[in-house]
């Protein structure tokens, strides 16, 4: 396909984005992944009912006593620095996460930091975290995502949390 040749784009893409028609067939096929990802989101409840009709997670403050936890599914620097960026060193300590969590989870804050428990089992089973968070503009940045249960993970949870971190 020559570079001038204009492709069209999905009606959605077009309604949400105004665009009329892109330059290559790669961003035709994008806008049809934008399509589909939409409306999956726009059908699903809430509440987050995906499975069985039945909440398979919720997501609670992340505190103090859940350092241990979240310390142990860091075994190596290379999963710390994928998961945590540059703001952690290896190994993983409870003096890090306690600057991690200051000033987080308050009325206002710029941070909120989740632990990820099952609903079903109570078992804490992963770990987000909403960070630079516009309350103007609604806008927050998602971070820190981890199913950190071997168990749990292919089983859509890590969707369920990022769906679930927007409400």
């Amino acid at each position: 396909m020559q570079g001038d040749q204009t492709v069209g784009v999905t009606p959605w893409v077009r309604a949400h984005t105004g665009l009329k028609g892109v330059r290559h067939r790669y961003f035709q096929e994008i806008s049809k992944k934008l399509e589909t990802t939409a409306e999956i989101l726009e059908n699903k409840e809430n509440d987050n009912t995906l499975i069985g009709g039945e909440k398979m997670i919720e997501l609670r403050h992340f505190e103090p006593a859940d350092f241990d936890q979240l310390i142990s599914w860091v075994p190596t620097p290379e999963f710390l620095l994928q998961w945590g960026g540059p703001e952690f060193r290896f190994p993983l300590d409870n003096e890090q996460l306690e600057r991690y969590i200051a000033g987080a989870n308050r009325d206002g804050a710029e941070r909120l930091i989740y632990k990820v428990v099952h609903t079903e089992t109570q078992k804490v089973i992963g770990h987000i975290s909403l960070g630079k968070i516009d309350r103007e503009h609604r806008s927050a940045r998602i971070g820190k995502v981890l199913v950190g249960e071997p168990a749990m993970r292919g089983q859509g949870i890590g969707e369920q949390m990022v769906i679930r971190s927007e409400h």
